[in-house]
């Protein structure tokens, strides 16, 4: 058959079956004659970007290479299944974790296919890392995400008597507790009965579960499913969410962090509604969320008084969509199911840059969704944030969600944190800074079930200019607004600091004459061996030497290292110059901490990756009285409020100012240091500290504001 017939039978556009067949998705299609020519035993290939779930012998990223019938995959191919980069493919390769064919560039499928699927059940030995997490497989309860404690206990009863369903049977289970929850919000009875009988006199719920299930009727292997959840101990909570609890807890791990999807806690999502309400932003007009899930926004818009006929939403879930419909429904039985169908739409919110007129823009974005190297390409051309190597959905959405917006209208998204303040996002940060001011922003931490990734609420106004002046922030049981005088959104740190520690972080930012490391020292990663368990041995051994780790770090010297190394720079992984290591006298510091902790190596120790290398040159300044600032309180705070980051990067060690120091000045600070790295205690460190802050030249109350802010850190005084 043709690509216009296929197009008929598959539901989608002819542009997009010849997409399909030109990335190689259709089995069997082939060009002749410039037209493509599709078998006709052929079916609709499962979409990239949506969310499906799969039994656990296949994988979702799998399926289209799966299908095909060629025996090898490609580099690019093996990289997209195990979802690593080409650098992490080439360096498995040279390490022996994965094996290629003779040449070197093609890989055998059935043997890869094998590798990922230990990856996805977390048995795949030296490849189950921490960066291949979104491997996982199994369920899981996210219990914060709904707080009626009955229904959590009832949905982890029903995960468990339903331990493995197919994407069939899950609709089928979802449509059991949609009927059990409409027949207790109606006050009927919830004995066992048929599908047809239960919603046979209300035709608009009927119609909204006939679309989950997506026929009109449940075949034999959705039966028992439907009675497991009919006859579940589930309650209906008023506005709560309890189907898509169901919905997310029944779903496969990897499925949803491969497409960034993390259902937002209920505690979250009021926060969010009470800044916005504090902002005035829910007293008229109309609202969306254009990744909205199964509905929890958008029910908690409703509660809160926001006329249902004024919420929109958006989703490129199947399942979410018509989820968020019966939601709706549930809690206001006045609407129709044309009308929501009409609101809740099944789309790509990305695909098209249309203005809109909405006051108030809501959600949850997905983090870290994996597009397709044609869904880039067409990106990049829409959105300044994307480009064809790569995007973050959640910058795309920011903008996405600032074009929704009619002028004055409101934003409030939950975003990770590193929005704010990591290098790739400053397109995203700047295209946020040209079209709209800051209204709030809270620092909410690792609000997510087994997601280390510490979220931000960010509200914006549509309003040029990236004005902060008057910005609520809240972070750490701290709570403040922002005054006049700063400088527009572009990064993260103007947010970081009250007026009175921002007074201080400009003092010590623009310090007269001061040096950077910038260009003027040598900078090196410690030994990246590839497997720690293989090259590293506790205590020493013949032919082993010291190496030092990151919790062998203290201020201003090491401890002794408790592991040794043989050092055979052509086993590892990466390996920095020898000659960096073997210096005579060199810095070291803990790449991970959250204070700046940086020690004065003269042994020519080696290095782990967890304790980096860093060799100053600068002209007529000792290593010693650099050493000296890097550790003092006044550069831990300005690290901290600039970068707000537990990862000690070369760039922010590079942007810290280095103070002028007169002979006699610097020789009293070498002379402390020299102390120090010999053993001396706090109180030598607390005359140095109080040497730097005055070069800084700080004021009496800015220094008691430099302290107060790294009050309770450990100074890692050894």
């Amino acid at each position: 058959m043709d690509s216009a017939k296929a197009a008929e039978r598959f539901g989608i556009s002819r542009r997009r079956v010849e997409a399909l067949c030109a990335d190689g998705r259709i089995p069997g299609a082939k060009k002749v004659r410039g037209k493509w020519r599709i078998p006709s035993s052929a079916r609709k290939p499962i979409d990239e970007r949506t969310v499906i779930v799969v039994p656990d012998d296949q994988l979702s990223l799998f399926d289209a290479v799966k299908k095909d019938k060629k025996t090898t995959l490609s580099r690019a191919e093996v990289c997209r299944v195990l979802s690593v980069s080409p650098t992490t493919l080439k360096n498995w390769i040279r390490l022996g974790k994965i094996k290629s064919d003779p040449d070197g560039l093609t890989f055998d499928k059935k043997y890869i296919s094998a590798v990922a699927r230990s990856m996805k059940k977390g048995s795949g030995g030296p490849l189950t890392s921490r960066r291949n997490k979104k491997k996982k497989t199994g369920k899981s309860v996210a219990a914060d995400y709904v707080k009626s404690k009955r229904n959590k206990e009832a949905v982890k009863e029903l995960g468990a008597a339903l331990p493995s369903l197919s994407n069939e049977e899950l609709k089928a289970a979802l449509c059991g507790c949609a009927v059990r929850l409409y027949l207790l919000s109606r006050g009927l009875g919830t004995e066992e009965r048929s599908l047809q009988s239960a919603i046979g006199g209300d035709a608009e719920f009927g119609s909204l579960v006939y679309d989950l299930l997506g026929k009109n009727e449940l075949s034999d292997r959705q039966r028992c499913p439907f009675r497991t959840a009919l006859s579940s101990g589930i309650e209906f909570v008023p506005w709560e969410d309890t189907l898509g609890f169901v919905y997310l807890s029944l779903s496969d791990v990897s499925d949803r962090k491969g497409t960034g999807i993390y259902f937002t806690p209920g505690d979250v999502v009021d926060h969010v509604f009470d800044l916005l309400s504090t902002a005035g932003a829910l007293d008229k007009g109309s609202a969306i969320d254009p990744c909205c899930g199964t509905g929890n926004f958008l029910l908690a818009l409703a509660k809160r008084g926001f006329p249902a006929s004024s919420l929109h939403g958006t989703d490129l879930d199947e399942i979410s969509v018509s989820v968020a419909r019966i939601n709706l429904y549930l809690n206001d039985p006045s609407l129709k199911a044309d009308f929501l169908r009409d609101t809740v739409v099944r789309c790509d919110s990305l695909a098209n840059r249309k203005s809109g007129n909405y006051s108030l823009v809501v959600g949850n974005p997905p983090w870290g969704y994996e597009f397709g190297e044609r869904q880039l390409s067409s990106l990049s051309k829409k959105y300044a944030s994307a480009d064809k190597k790569g995007a973050e959905s959640y910058d795309l959405f920011v903008e996405r969600g600032l074009d929704l917006l009619a002028d004055g209208g409101k934003l409030a998204y939950v975003i990770p944190e590193a929005f704010l303040n990591v290098a790739s996002h400053g397109e995203a940060r700047r295209e946020a800074g040209k079209r709209a001011s800051v209204s709030f922003v809270s620092f909410v931490g690792n609000v997510f079930s087994d997601v280390q990734c510490p979220a931000v609420l960010l509200g914006l106004e549509k309003r040029a200019g990236g004005d902060v002046t008057g910005c609520l922030v809240e972070r750490g049981g701290k709570i403040f607004t922002i005054g006049k005088g700063r400088p527009p959104f572009t990064d993260g740190s103007v947010f970081n600091a009250d007026d009175a520690e921002w007074s201080a972080l400009e003092h010590i930012s623009n310090v007269p004459g001061a040096w950077y490391l910038k260009d003027h020292a040598r900078f090196a990663l410690g030994i990246v061996t590839g497997n720690n368990k293989e090259f590293l041995k506790e205590g020493g051994a013949e032919g082993y030497e010291p190496v030092l780790r990151g919790t062998d770090v203290f201020r201003f010297r090491t401890a002794i290292p408790g592991a040794s190394l043989k050092f055979e720079p052509e086993k590892f992984q990466q390996c920095a110059p020898e000659e960096l290591f073997r210096a005579s006298e060199k810095l070291v510091y803990r790449f991970i901490c959250d204070t700046p902790v940086f020690a004065y190596d003269a042994e020519g120790t080696l290095s782990l990756n967890s304790c980096n290398v860093l060799i100053p040159r600068i002209k007529g300044m000792g290593i010693k009285f650099v050493l000296a600032v890097l550790n003092s309180s006044a550069a831990a705070f300005f690290l901290n409020k600039k970068y707000m980051s537990v990862k000690l990067l070369r760039s922010h060690i590079e942007s810290v100012p280095i103070p002028r120091a007169d002979e006699e000045e610097e020789k009293n600070i070498e002379a402390l240091t020299d102390d120090l790295i010999a053993g001396a205690g706090e109180d030598v460190y607390e005359k140095l500290d109080l040497l730097i802050s005055k070069l800084y030249g700080l004021t009496e109350e800015e220094i008691r504001t430099v302290k107060a802010s790294v009050a309770g850190k450990n100074t890692f005084i050894l």
